[in-house]
């Protein structure tokens, strides 16, 4: 019995569709990337996890900025944890940013104030 059981609940979780499985909770949005103005004609995937140095445009919120990539791809990245705050950040200031799983998840501000 449990084992049918079992069954049926793991095949209905793989029934649901890949957006349903995101985080419940809300948690943070991915990294988008823009190709507006972009001439290496990027695609409008996700940023891939990784270590980049960014330029900030400006400052949305503590918790979202908006950046040039180094190949010129506009982004708007979004804090990862409750700790990342973009709110000391300035326009044009460099920054170092960590990213996974398209959320900032630790910066440095590379540019001397």
């Amino acid at each position: 019995m449990y084992r049918s059981l079992f069954v049926v609940a793991f095949g209905a979780v793989l029934a649901l569709p890949i957006a349903s499985l995101a985080d419940p909770a809300g948690g943070a949005a991915p990294a988008t990337v823009s190709t507006a103005g972009n001439s290496t004609g990027a695609s409008g995937a996700q940023i891939a996890p990784g270590t980049y140095t960014i330029k900030v445009v400006s400052v949305v919120d503590p918790q979202h900025i908006l950046v040039v990539m180094d190949n010129g791809a506009k982004a708007t990245l979004v804090a990862g944890r409750p700790t990342v705050d973009f709110s000391k950040l300035q326009a044009n200031d460099s920054v170092k940013v960590s990213i996974n799983n398209g959320a900032v998840l630790v910066f440095q501000d590379l540019t001397s104030h």
